[in-house]
């Protein structure tokens, strides 16, 4: 351990951690208190189904990044790519008062027409 690490360590009291993040653009928390209302509301109404849907799609491919190599660029480490941006789209819906959970995974583009079939697939 340095000497700089450790007066970090001593005499500051500081710790190397890693940060934690909070969404840039966080609802506040009266905007949040009210979607819990909302929520407890229709949660309680009869022959309603409360679901929660999100779609995600995924990028499948390398992620270029730095890593140590030797200094010559003749033996610079090259690593194939995929041939083009290829998608997993994954869509999700879960139902909150059971944690049921209905999800389709697709490669093909995820249009509206794909919404209406997953749609379909929840009221069947």
């Amino acid at each position: 351990m340095s000497h700089v690490q450790l007066l970090l360590k001593t005499k500051l009291q500081l710790s190397f951690n890693k940060t934690g993040l909070i969404p840039g653009k966080a609802p506040t928390e009266t905007v949040q208190k009210d979607f819990i209302q909302q929520i407890e509301y229709y949660s309680q109404q009869k022959g309603v189904v409360l679901l929660f849907f999100d779609p995600c799609h995924l990028l499948r491919n390398v992620v270029n990044a730095r890593m140590w190599q030797p200094r010559d660029k003749k033996r610079t480490i090259i690593i194939k790519s995929n041939t083009g941006r290829k998608r997993i789209n994954i869509l999700g819906a879960l139902d909150i008062e059971d944690f049921f959970m209905i999800a389709t995974l697709t490669e093909e583009t995820c249009d509206s027409g794909r919404i209406v079939e997953f749609l379909q697939k929840i009221i069947t």
